[in-house]
């Protein structure tokens, strides 16, 4: 075995949440008076940090005030679209299947709010295939910063060495290197090819169905 733990992105790594993550930023910025109004694209590339990325350095909202307005807006715009545009991407069950029975440590780093996350890993019903769960508001610092990784591998006694940090996004890669692990990038989700190898994912791959190679074989 090449690994002992995988820590999981959700959002654009095992499930496709893009269209209903958009459709509610569009609600939410539609409703209020901002500087900037974020095309779909920049709504797009902000998925995978903080809401708070969205509004104050996208939308350009100073007030930390406002700032937190707006997410409670866009959750509840989110809660209200529900989860029937979310679907998780192919092979996901059945890769996470193997890779428990193989003996691999499981775990989710996701920049969800912690009852949102539960909520989502409960509908699709995968919260049993992981041991630790983390989210946003589970650590001091967000992604890219390392914090959820090390708090992982401090879970788990696993050494980062052993361990392999996949996601969609740079923000993935750049947390996973700066806890020390290999990284793996997702070429399906939110940010391109070209953008994890910007940041030197050590491995790339375009179904998630691959990752059986990169930590059995």
């Amino acid at each position: 075995m090449k690994k002992q733990l995988v820590a999981i992105d959700f959002d654009g790594t095992m499930a496709d949440t893009h269209l209903t993550i958009i459709e509610a930023a569009r609600m939410t910025v539609d409703m209020l008076d901002v500087p900037h109004r974020a095309t779909d694209d920049e709504i797009r590339k902000s998925i995978g940090l903080p809401s708070e990325a969205l509004f104050r350095d996208v939308c350009g909202i100073r007030d930390p005030k406002e700032v937190e307005a707006a997410i409670g807006l866009f959750r509840a715009n989110y809660r209200k679209i529900g989860n029937s545009k979310t679907v998780l991407y192919p092979g996901v069950r059945e890769t996470l299947t193997k890779l428990r029975d193989a003996g691999v440590t499981l775990a989710v780093a996701s920049s969800r709010f912690k009852d949102s996350l539960m909520t989502m890993l409960r509908y699709f019903e995968l919260t049993d295939f992981f041991t630790v769960i983390v989210g946003d508001d589970d650590v001091a610092h967000a992604k890219p910063a390392p914090d959820m990784v090390l708090k992982i591998l401090a879970e788990t006694g696993i050494a980062a060495s052993e361990a392999l940090t996949v996601g969609d996004t740079q923000f993935d890669i750049l947390m996973g290197q700066r806890a020390g692990t290999d990284t793996c990038g997702v070429t399906y989700g939110n940010h391109t090819r070209q953008m994890l190898q910007q940041v030197h994912a050590t491995h790339i791959i375009d179904h998630f169905s691959d990752l059986l190679h990169i930590v059995l074989d």
